[in-house]
C-alpha cells in the first residue's frame, strides 16, 4: 500500500471525531436553552438534566472511541498521518473544552 493514501481508520475517526465536536455543541447548546429558560434554571434532577448529561457521557464515550481509533491508526507504517491527526486533535480539543466549560460552570454556584 501507498504510504500517500488514506485509510479507513483515519477516515472513520476523523468523521466520528467531527461528530463528537459537533454533538457537543449541540448539546451544550440544549443545557444553555434549558437553563435559561425558566428564573430558576433547570431542575438538577428533572429528566432534562438527566438527559443532557446521559448525551455528554456517550459523546465523551464516543470522543474517546476516536482517540483510540486514531491512534491505532498513526501506529500502522502504511497509511498516511494527516486524518488521524486531524482526529486527535479535533476529539482531544472537544472533550477538552467541554470539560473547561463543565469546570467552570461548577465553579459559579
Amino acid at each position: 500500500m501507498d504510504p500517500s493514501k488514506h485509510s479507513g481508520l483515519g477516515l472513520a475517526s476523523l468523521v466520528m471525531s467531527i461528530a463528537c465536536a459537533l454533538g457537543f455543541v449541540m448539546v451544550i447548546t440544549i443545557a444553555t436553552v434549558l437553563e435559561s429558560a425558566t428564573p430558576a434554571g433547570m431542575d438538577e434532577d428533572g429528566a432534562a438534566a438527566m438527559l443532557v448529561g446521559c448525551c455528554m457521557l456517550l459523546l465523551a464515550g464516543l470522543g474517546v472511541l476516536a482517540i483510540g481509533i486514531a491512534i491505532g491508526d498513526l501506529t500502522r507504517a502504511t497509511s498516511a498521518k494527516t486524518l488521524p491527526i486531524l482526529a486527535l486533535v479535533i476529539s482531544g480539543g472537544a472533550i477538552g473544552l467541554t470539560l473547561l466549560l463543565m469546570l467552570l460552570g461548577a465553579l459559579m454556584e
